[in-house]
């Protein structure tokens, strides 16, 4: 039975931000008033992972900004975990955070607990301070910068997120130089797109076409820099399917199945890309226990649709590396998931990239792609 439960969930510390990201697309910002989730919805977690009988569980600490909820808060949790530990049970934990508060004392406690750290930076100051500015409008590149040389310095690990946006566009190799000196362990490149009504014609927004040129420019500029480059997780993973190896990230390694959300109200959403919208809520964990909600049909038929993919995808040479995309994105209204992946194209035109460099290195052995996409590139 535990190979078909969720083994990491995304959990909406609280609703609240301290900072006014341009592209958000949340009405989020602190208003004096930090909600957070329950902590009797955090126990009910934590009974339901130790009666799972899964090896591990991840636990991924999500805002609005997780930070906000206060160091109190978390002790608090990890108190509520101290009561739910067995053996053969591990718990791994990481947080997204903006960086803004980040201290020694926060520092600490991430050290304590061995919780893996990923922040949200988009770039060089000029990108980052005019995208991602502070709730009061003051800019906030260098304080994070700041927090990241001092978890670093502390020997964390932490990883980086960029959204990629109209601005980004014609700066990729500025992007790369930046983010290659930076002493992070990777950074993961999102694009803009519509997340929600009120981004529609948004200016930052960035066509799939526009996203798949910025990937292109910026693997062409990562694969110079050699031994200096950061890790990319978009190019690795795509990288490890063409090679032969499982991808991990999500909208790569086809496991969608793997995540649950849960909103800081206690409402369970099958994925953090479902969350909010309402046909999509299986229920809240203030009314039934999670695995009442796990167990339900409306919950083990959404698993079952999203395993079903385009009919495009079933032959495609990249199905490997791509396993279809994420679900959420190939969603069509109807309670199916069988639109075909938006960005599509950005992968094959990677693949194609990726393949050529093999193949001049002499390397195509590694290639698990058919004849025909290795030799589309000159």
């Amino acid at each position: 039975m535990s190979a078909d439960l969720p083994t990491t969930i995304v959990i909406k510390t609280t609703d609240s931000c301290n900072s006014a990201c341009h592209y958000c697309y949340e009405e989020n910002a602190v208003d004096g008033t930090v909600r957070t989730i329950p902590l009797d919805v955090v126990e009910e977690i934590y009974r339901w992972a130790a009666e799972s009988g899964l090896a591990k569980v991840q636990l991924v600490w999500h805002g609005g900004e997780p930070l906000l909820a206060g160091i109190c808060f978390f002790q608090e949790i990890f108190s509520i975990q101290a009561k739910y530990e067995r053996a053969g049970l591990e718990y791994i934990h990481s947080l997204q955070t903006n960086g803004i508060l980040v201290d020694d004392d926060w520092i600490k406690l991430f050290r304590s607990y061995r919780i893996g750290v990923g922040i949200s930076l988009d770039g060089p100051a000029w990108l980052h301070d005019f995208q991602r500015p502070l709730s009061t409008g003051c800019p906030s590149h260098s304080r994070v910068i700041s927090a990241l040389d001092r978890m670093t310095a502390a020997g964390l690990r932490v990883s980086l997120s960029a959204v990629v946006t109209q601005k980004s566009l014609g700066a990729e190799r500025e992007i790369i130089s930046f983010f290659s000196a930076l002493p992070a362990e990777s950074v993961d490149f999102l694009p803009m797109t519509v997340l929600a009504s009120k981004l529609q014609d948004h200016s930052f927004l960035i066509s799939a076409i526009e996203f798949s040129q910025f990937m292109c420019e910026i693997y062409k500029e990562w694969s110079r820099l050699d031994e200096e480059r950061i890790s990319i997780r978009y190019l690795e993973n795509m990288i490890r399917g063409i090679t032969g190896c499982h991808p991990s990230l999500c909208t790569f390694s086809g496991r969608c199945g793997a995540y649950i959300s849960i909103d800081f109200d206690g409402s369970l959403y099958p994925c953090d890309s479902f969350m909010r919208a309402q046909e999509f809520r299986m229920g809240n964990l203030r009314d039934k226990t999670l695995n009442t909600l796990l167990s339900t049909s409306r919950y083990h038929t959404f698993r079952a649709d999203i395993a079903q993919l385009p009919h495009t995808c079933e032959n495609c040479e990249i199905l490997q590396a791509c396993n279809g995309g994420c679900p959420s994105e190939r969603y069509s209204g109807d309670g199916k998931y069988m639109r075909l992946y938006p960005f599509c194209g950005t992968r094959r035109d990677l693949a194609r990239l990726i393949a050529a460099d093999l193949n001049a290195a002499g390397a195509s052995e590694l290639l698990r792609l058919p004849r025909a996409i290795q030799t589309e590139y000159p």
